[in-house]
């Protein structure tokens, strides 16, 4: 195959003599313009020729059977294809191929998933056992203070009013009667409408008041001993003085009895 090539040095020699030969004979306006082409075409004709050498059979699918085989045929896989696509494992009966990489993204991921959604159970079981620990230790106590034999609505309603009262009581009072008047009456009201209830209930703070603040409680007791002591001594006091009383009573009749000869205190007794 031969291909023509153009250098301005051939173009260059042969342009002067021709363009001078049209210049003299052509004076038109075209004159110019088909010198140049002419000059063109004798300068192709004076270019010397270059052989290029190719191959005389070029297949270029020749591996066309490799890249897309027949259908219908099998193509061994290489050995590089099989070793990235991992070990065969057979699951179900199925031949599965996995990559290592990928079994190893896949197991972190569950992996990590697993934890957190363990984690997260096992949190939400605590706080739920939690709750329906304490809901049963509070329904368990109130359970226990509270006395079947008493209507709670009814004793409930009574210490309602009578905190109210109190508190209508210290409206014109000063801050601590206030708040300590409504207090005072609403416990003596369910004192006296729940009693079993009561005892119960101060029984129970009583023991909170023991593992929390074992000195207010020491000091409780400090009072409470002398306030009963108090109530001990007002009570032996008042009964020595009935008995006194009755004595000199009794005294005061014999004496008239002896002196009258009236027959006192038995006409009740008969």
């Amino acid at each position: 195959m031969k291909i023509q090539a153009i250098t301005e040095n051939h173009i260059g020699e042969a342009s002067p003599l021709i363009e001078g030969t049209f210049n003299q004979k052509m004076s038109f306006p075209f004159a110019k313009a088909f010198s140049t082409t002419f000059v063109g075409l004798a300068g192709l004709a004076l270019l010397p020729s270059y052989k290029v050498h190719n191959e005389s059979k070029r297949n270029f699918y020749e591996d066309d059977d490799n890249v897309t085989p027949i259908p219908g045929t099998i193509v061994p896989a290489s050995a590089s294809e099989i070793e990235s696509l991992g070990p065969n494992k057979l699951v179900d009966g199925i031949s599965v191929r996995s990559p290592d990489y990928l079994e190893g993204f896949f197991n972190k991921a569950r992996k990590s998933t697993v934890d957190v959604l363990k984690s997260a159970e096992s949190g939400a079981e605590g706080v739920t056992k939690d709750y329906y620990d304490l809901e049963h230790h509070v329904t368990g106590t109130v359970a226990k203070l509270h006395d079947r034999r008493e209507d709670l609505l009814p004793g409930g309603l009574y210490i309602v009013t009578g905190i109210l009262t109190g508190s209508i009581i210290a409206r014109r009072r000063g801050p601590v009667a206030r708040v300590l008047l409504p207090a005072v009456v609403g416990l003596a009201v369910f004192r006296w409408t729940l009693p079993i209830t009561f005892a119960n209930t101060t029984g129970f703070v009583y023991h909170l008041e023991q593992q929390n603040v074992p000195a207010v409680a020491n000091a409780q007791d400090s009072i409470v001993s002398g306030v009963e002591r108090s109530i001990e001594a007002v009570e032996s006091t008042t009964s020595s003085t009935i008995k006194s009383v009755d004595s000199a009573i009794e005294c005061t009749k014999n004496y008239i009895a002896s002196i009258t000869g009236l027959n006192i205190g038995q006409n009740k007794k008969n």
